[in-house]
């Protein structure tokens, strides 16, 4: 039996599939282009700048990817919907996750990426550096930030002080923590507008007078019959 791929997008579901896939791998991710940007916005900047240009354009496309999978859950889930008990944890979980993702970022941001100003100062670039320079530095005993603007944006020239084993592992780590950061981001903001699941409408709450007539007693001809008199006695 062949496959008949033209056949199931006439199909209700493969038209479905067509409009679900169009939706979560183009427009969700278009729509979020400048928070990932790849879309330039004036007076903005997106939180990819702070990496070197190396990596941007290493994390831009694993990071289209993350809101991508990101929108088939929320789709899945917006169909199965969740307890709003459920989505308080999550949602809590989720913040506390984006807090110290955003910390760790941060604090590989500050100690190994130094700024490099092109365009006469109007703008910025960031060069990725390590802890100790390679033997043959010609910077001397420069600090790191006139050692950047001493050895330009020539990448054989930046090799001479930073490089080796040593440097791809802080380029991984600032690669994974922008990564997580966008992913519990994207994600934060998908719980907070999910559906939760209602009770259907046929089901009603008991009144509060049915409560508590159960609560207060029997009634007089369920009466207990340890009080009740026997048709023999006086």
């Amino acid at each position: 039996m062949k496959f008949n791929f033209i056949a199931l997008l006439g199909t209700p579901q493969g038209r479905r599939f067509v409009r679900v896939a169009l939706t979560v791998g183009l427009g969700i991710p278009g729509a979020l282009a400048p928070l990932l940007g790849t879309q330039a916005v004036p007076y903005f900047e997106p939180l990819v700048s702070v990496l070197s240009r190396e990596l941007r354009g290493t994390v831009i496309p694993f990071s289209i990817v993350i809101v991508t999978v990101v929108a088939v859950v929320l789709e899945f889930q917006v169909r199965e919907r969740i307890t709003a008990r459920a989505r308080r944890w999550l949602f809590g979980i989720c913040l506390l996750s984006l807090l110290a993702a955003i910390g760790w970022l941060f604090s590989l941001q500050t100690s190994h990426v130094r700024p490099m100003p092109i365009e006469r100062g109007q703008r910025q670039v960031w060069i990725v550096i390590t802890p100790e320079r390679r033997a043959g530095c010609p910077c001397g005993d420069l600090p790191d930030l006139l050692c950047v603007h001493r050895l330009t944006l020539d990448p054989a020239r930046l090799e001479l002080c930073w490089g080796g084993p040593e440097l791809q592992r802080i380029q991984r780590q600032l690669a994974a923590s922008y990564l997580v950061t966008i992913f519990l981001l994207v994600a934060l903001i998908g719980i907070a507008v999910l559906k939760v699941a209602r009770k259907p409408r046929g089901a009603k709450r008991p009144r509060r007078e049915t409560r508590r007539g159960s609560r207060a007693g029997k009634s007089p001809a369920a009466a207990s019959p340890a009080t009740s008199k026997s048709p023999t006695e006086g």
